[in-house]
């Protein structure tokens, strides 16, 4: 179980196609993880962050124990 005391975070990024790839890998190779995103919205106001582009940051997490290991097998995309 992943939870905030053991979590580690493995990359932050604005692509969903990267985050969909490194969630298939990590669950590919039985790791589990967790997903956080982040919409940009202003709850109050309801505005962006100002860049239309952008539209939501994902956070992936890995229990600490897994994260070299994690490291290692998302170092693959960047090898293809």
């Amino acid at each position: 179980m992943i939870t905030i005391f053991n979590r580690k975070e493995l990359i932050s990024t604005y692509s969903m196609e990267q985050q969909a790839q490194i969630r298939s890998l990590l669950a590919a190779n039985n790791i589990p993880y967790y997903i956080k995103t982040d919409t940009g919205t202003n709850t109050v106001f309801g505005s962006g962050h100002g860049n239309p582009t952008v539209s939501c940051q994902y956070r992936i997490y890995v229990h600490k124990d897994d994260y070299d290991r994690s490291v290692g097998i998302i170092n693959l995309l960047g090898e293809n």
